[in-house]
């Protein structure tokens, strides 16, 4: 079979929880594959623990060095590697990782970083690296709107211009009030000659890691609320505003974690009366002896950070797509989204050719 490169559009479409649900169902169908990331940006001094569990997942026994050739640790290493790789440097090291593994596999299912027309240290577009490993591309679109079709498009073309055969569309995370239209959009699709293989639907309890996974990723104080670390949230409230308009708002998004100062009581009273899960203080400031009663009272865990709000919203937005190990999504993706995935089409278009 040729390589398989799962691409987009766009960042956070959900192409490693994809990659993961094909992975599992190929090994199921005794395939060897190997999963294979040419590029991948970490914070400084975070780990990311999602290749080795893909790893793990494929049964495949590769050093994390090998799979990711390219792992840029932090802003400065990134910046330093744009000064001193030439496009011709990143290919050569993408393509002889590739060369190695694609003789002993039967399949190398690759994971792109951010989307098709995305350039690689600002040097190599992620398309010219999928045709340059002689892959064959599949489409993954996490649709937001009723025009998200225009991306599923623009995909198709651009690996068209850039003769990159598309194998087919996978709708992800789709939202109760989108799959009508997705429905319609298939039926296009199908008569411009493009198969849609799989449409995930919207799975809330995959969608966010737990509160506990937030404190790891965080590396948080837990102040009160031990005890209700292990549920999970649906939304993101950054409490800077003013406590009228705070509480407006408050009151209106349900299943929440709130982001503010450790010297914002005000905020953080108001969001204790309403249905919040978490309260993360940011600026390691710690909050009054009446506001820590409170919420001990309300039993909502006040978790303590040394990071700015800014960062703190970036690695929440982080640990919101990666993968550990003993992570409850992984078995979700395992016993839910695989199942909407066809993956023996998926095999039948490999092997054409």
């Amino acid at each position: 079979m040729r390589t398989l490169y799962i691409a987009s559009m766009e960042r956070n479409s959900g192409k490693t929880t994809i990659a993961m649900s094909i992975i599992s169902e190929l090994v199921r169908r005794g395939v060897r594959v190997v999963p294979y990331r040419p590029f991948m940006y970490v914070s400084s001094g975070t780990r990311d623990e999602t290749l080795e569990l893909m790893l793990e997942l494929s049964g495949a026994r590769e050093p994390v060095e090998k799979i990711c050739p390219i792992k840029v640790e932090g802003w400065a290493v990134y910046v330093d590697l744009m000064r001193k790789m030439t496009r011709s440097d990143i290919l050569e090291t993408v393509l002889s990782n590739w060369r190695d593994l694609k003789t002993r596999y039967d399949l190398v299912l690759t994971v792109g970083y951010k989307s098709l027309a995305h350039r690689i240290l600002g040097k190599i577009m992620e398309i010219d690296i999928a045709r340059e490993i002689d892959s064959k591309a599949l489409i993954v679109i996490k649709p937001t709107s009723e025009d998200s079709i225009g991306d599923v498009l623009a995909a198709v073309e651009l690996a068209k211009a850039k003769d990159l055969e598309v194998i087919g569309v996978v709708f992800n995370c789709v939202r109760p009030w989108m799959r009508s239209i997705v429905e319609e959009w298939c039926k296009m699709l199908k008569e411009e000659g493009v198969d849609v293989l799989g449409i995930v639907d919207e799975y809330l309890d995959l969608l966010n890691p737990s509160i506990r996974e937030l404190v790891e990723e965080l590396q948080g104080k837990v102040i009160v609320g031990q005890d209700k670390l292990d549920q999970t949230y649906e939304h993101i409230l950054v409490g800077a505003m003013t406590p009228d308009a705070a509480l407006r708002y408050m009151r209106s998004v349900p299943n929440k974690i709130v982001i503010t100062g450790g010297d914002r009581a005000d905020i953080i009273m108001l969001a204790l009366e309403t249905d919040t899960r978490a309260i993360i203080l940011t600026g390691g400031i710690m909050p009054s002896p009446r506001v820590i009663a409170r919420a001990e009272e309300r039993g909502v865990p006040l978790i303590l950070v040394n990071y700015d709000t800014y960062t703190t919203i970036s690695k929440i937005m982080s640990a919101s797509g990666k993968y550990r190990r003993g992570d409850r999504r992984v078995q979700i993706v395992l016993d839910r989204v695989s199942k909407c995935i066809n993956v023996d089409k998926i095999i039948e278009k490999l092997k054409e050719r």
